[in-house]
């Protein structure tokens, strides 16, 4: 019969430290909390500069808005769908967005309105409307789906869309209800 050979004395000195330090650690107190009068604020997430966030709100935009909003914001216009191939074109045909849509499919709404002109955004009186109406109701298919850092980009990138005065600094739940939309 075969025996294998002895662990090399540094090894076993190795393993058996470390097995000390191990239990050591466990068999340790946890330390107790020091009490203090009031719990330190929660640090809001670093947006980054407004930029930024146009930067990042122009790929989500692409991705989850422009197939219905159109490519500049324009709704689901004749002339966008124009764009499309033909087959394409008719959103509400049968099996296609219509109420006998594939699995995983949904009903379109005959009207899917602009993002951008005059009036776009007149419904909402601020920058914080914008972003809880399209946090909950965006996009149409699945919302909610997004971050909530997607959505403030979202809704700075739409801002800036509409050509709205914006300061440079990104926006977030600190200043979207200083913006001001509609009336």
């Amino acid at each position: 019969m075969k025996t294998s050979p002895a662990a090399p004395p540094t090894r076993l000195a190795v393993g058996l430290c470390l097995a000390a330090v191990i239990l050591a650690a466990c068999a340790a107190p946890a330390p107790s909390p020091t009490p203090t009068a009031t719990a330190a604020p929660t640090a809001s997430p670093d947006r980054g500069t407004l930029s930024q966030q146009l930067d990042r709100g122009g790929p989500i935009f692409r991705l989850w808005c422009i197939s219905c909003h159109g490519d500049v914001g324009q709704g689901l216009t004749d002339e966008f769908r124009a764009t499309w191939p033909p087959q394409d074109q008719n959103c509400w045909q049968s099996k296609c967005h219509n109420v006998n849509h594939p699995p995983g499919g949904f009903v379109l709404p005959r009207t899917v309105p602009a993002l951008v002109g005059p009036t776009a955004l007149s419904q909402f009186r601020t920058a914080a409307d914008l972003k809880a109406f399209i946090s909950a109701a965006m996009p149409f298919q699945e919302p909610g789906v997004l971050e909530d850092q997607d959505y403030w980009d979202l809704t700075a990138l739409l801002l800036n869309m509409n050509h709205l005065p914006l300061e440079p600094s990104a926006i977030g739940p600190e200043n979207a209800d200083s913006i001001q939309l509609g009336s």
